[in-house]
């Protein structure tokens, strides 16, 4: 793999481009507290570690199938800085901005294999947690990237439940919601 990335590099360079940067998904799962992430994945020449969608693995103590939303969004901050404390490579955190796979799930999938599902998302959830992203970047310089990356889950995964794309029901609240989540926090008139 690392031939690989190496050669990509090469051509990118011969092109007239200034590089390819490549990032490899892992979850808080592959890591435990006495252990880095694979050293496989550090010798295959990743340039940073981030995520696609965190639904079930930062949510470690989940009881029940059905979650609120905030259980997600608590959950990524845990998964942010453990994942981040288990690489010396930048990393870029995910915000899961909705999980509902029960469209895909067999009628006849046993209880303790169904999957997690959040049913409170909102616009509100969705700003929460792209801010909670944005001030982890911006407390974390050491850990992240210097360009203060974030991904967001997702665009159009409708039946994942995540998506941010304009519908009939909501219009362009989960858009919006992103907008504010990125703009920096209003200061009231104390300066708080």
């Amino acid at each position: 793999m690392r031939a690989a990335f190496d050669g990509l590099r090469r051509k990118a360079e011969q092109a007239g481009l200034p590089g390819v940067a490549i990032a490899g998904c892992w979850t808080a799962r592959h890591v435990s507290p006495a252990q880095t992430l694979p050293d496989r994945a550090l010798e295959s020449g990743y340039s940073f570690v981030t995520g696609y969608a965190m639904p079930h693995y930062c949510a470690w103590d989940w009881p029940k199938r059905r979650q609120p939303f905030q259980h997600l969004i608590d959950g990524h901050l845990k998964a942010w800085d453990i994942l981040a404390g288990h690489t010396p490579l930048p990393y870029i955190p995910v915000a899961t901005l909705g999980w509902d796979m029960r469209p895909w799930e067999e009628p006849d999938t046993p209880a303790d294999q169904q999957v997690v599902y959040y049913p409170d998302r909102s616009p509100a959830g969705v700003e929460t947690m792209v801010r909670n992203a944005v001030q982890w970047v911006n407390t974390h310089p050491e850990a992240t990237s210097r360009e203060k990356l974030v991904l967001l889950y997702a665009w159009n995964e409708y039946g994942e439940g995540g998506y941010l794309t304009p519908t009939v029901r909501d219009g362009y609240a989960y858009l919006e919601a992103v907008k504010r989540g990125l703009l920096p926090l209003e200061l009231d008139a104390d300066g708080e």
